[in-house]
């Protein structure tokens, strides 16, 4: 997370989205002396993950160090990872517990660390943050599958930032066949934004398909949604393509073009582009410009009854892990719940904590300005959401909503969010509700306590998700279409050029 001139923390109520975890960077910062409180029970720790024979047996060798800091991490040994990193700035037990648990949510425990080499050019310039060190890309073997991790060693042999490669891998249910990836641009007020539209292949044929444009949260991201190994975005898109759904995703304004601080409204930053990209959609030839369906994600998800309001022709809305609560007090339990989960403390975290608990108070007692950022955001942002009532205006919007949630999410949370959308909305019509057991803050699978970083470790959308939509969307009723807004719409046109994802 960029927009603000630095990486935003992982308490954003977009899921988590740091791009590297070097020592330097705002997330692994650590006070500069090893931390004097963490301690583990060596006798307690389980055995080490069996390692295959290579050729990088050496003690002497950049890959041979990475592999043992690795082992250390497998083995539960934190304290000793953290010693392996730098006495003047080191990445703390508690930080690289969570890092572990993250892909153990994931993958589950580690089998064999299949090999350790120099990464090839690719990811080396991916991890170019890590400066002259050598990065090594450790190759894992889990019991639910395989990943990668990225351990920067330099000349003193010593572990000076990790990461998580970028390999993004295509779920199952996705057919490439059955539609075609086109790219557009969504002609936003100040900042064009690049997008991506995934028409299925009926729609060329002349039979008109419904459409989704998906909509961001707070977060600074690209069109996909790219969070290390996780594309959000990309999932939905071509899950939802797959079975006759056309869908338009964009960057995000923040993303492109960062806007003044004092510029960063609700609004501005998302309802205001989310509807020239409805528009974009509508215009697509062989989507029904009568059932467009927004579906936001975290603070697009609270965004999208003021989506449909303002457009007032939307077929429906919906809201994906969408808070209910203020969101200042959604940071709050985030911050709570990541304190709460690992044996190990992390000092830092701590104290970003108690940064976050003053700022909450200022937002809530009003005392801050627009062009200040506080709580990690812009106080343009915060005086926006204090004037929106996004419960009443779920209520009064004149369209079928969905909201969808993951039981493992900690960071919108099933029980003080989800549910109080249920219970403001019980008696609305054309109203809906589905929560999903296993699922975390992106709609993706897990085991065990949720934990930011699992968010970057290699998964996709469960599948269940893409079914929920489609059957919804294809019951939706609507009359529009016959009035004065349907006979409003552009003149259909094909799209821009095709693409070709990586």
């Amino acid at each position: 997370m960029t927009g603000l001139g630095r990486r935003q923390l992982l308490s954003a109520v977009s899921a988590t989205t740091v791009t590297a975890l070097a020592g330097c960077s705002d997330l692994l910062d650590e006070e500069r002396e090893p931390d004097s409180e963490e301690s583990t029970d060596e006798n307690e720790s389980p055995d080490e993950p069996e390692a295959e024979e290579t050729d990088d047996s050496s003690p002497e060798t950049p890959a041979a160090f990475a592999r043992q800091f690795v082992e250390e991490l497998a083995a539960d040994r934190f304290e000793e990872a953290s010693d392996l990193t730098p006495a003047a700035g080191p990445i703390s037990a508690g930080n690289l517990e969570r890092v572990w648990m993250g892909y153990t949510a994931v993958h589950g425990e580690l089998d064999a660390i299949a090999a350790a080499d120099e990464a090839d050019d690719l990811v080396a310039r991916q991890a170019r943050a890590f400066g002259d060190a050598a990065v090594i890309d450790v190759r894992l073997a889990f019991e639910r599958g395989e990943d990668g991790l990225l351990v920067a060693i330099n000349d003193a042999d010593e572990v000076v930032g990790i990461d998580f490669p970028v390999e993004y891998e295509r779920p199952t249910y996705v057919d490439p066949d059955s539609f075609a990836a086109e790219s557009v641009t969504v002609p936003a007020e100040g900042c064009h934004l690049d997008g991506i539209a995934t028409v299925p292949t009926e729609a060329a044929g002349g039979d008109d398909v419904p459409g989704v444009v998906l909509v961001h949260g707070s977060t600074p991201t690209d069109k996909n949604y790219r969070n290390g190994s996780t594309q959000l975005f990309r999932d939905l898109a071509d899950g939802l393509a797959s079975r006759g759904v056309a869908v338009l995703r964009y960057d995000k304004r923040t993303y492109s073009c960062v806007p003044d601080l004092a510029d960063r409204s609700l609004d501005r930053t998302i309802v205001d582009d989310a509807l020239v990209a409805v528009e974009e959609l509508r215009a697509i030839d062989g989507v029904d410009a009568d059932r467009i369906v927004v579906a936001g994600h975290s603070l697009g998800g609270m965004a999208a009854p003021r989506i449909a309001a303002r457009d007032g022709s939307l077929a429906g809305a919906v809201g994906l892990a969408a808070p209910a609560r203020p969101l200042y007090d959604v940071f709050l339990e985030q911050y709570e719940h990541r304190l709460s989960v690992g044996e190990h403390e992390w000092a830092q975290l701590s104290k970003q904590y108690e940064r976050m608990r003053e700022d909450a108070e200022r937002i809530r007692n009003g005392e801050y300005q627009a062009d200040e950022v506080v709580a990690e955001y812009p106080g343009a942002l915060w005086r926006s959401l204090e004037d929106y009532d996004h419960v009443d205006t779920a209520r009064d919007v004149d369209v079928p909503l969905r909201f969808l949630q993951g039981r493992r999410d900690f960071q919108v949370s099933p029980e003080d969010d989800f549910e109080l959308w249920r219970a403001e909305l019980e008696d609305r019509p054309a109203t809906t509700f589905e929560s999903y057991d296993g699922l975390d803050h992106l709609f993706m699978s897990g085991e065990g306590p949720s934990v930011p970083y699992e968010t970057m470790v290699r998964n996709n959308v469960e599948e269940a998700v893409i079914d929920d939509l489609v059957a919804w969307i294809d019951g939706i009723e609507t009359e529009i279409g016959s009035g004065t807004a349907a006979n409003a719409r552009a003149t259909p046109r094909r799209v821009g050029t095709p693409t070709t994802e990586d």
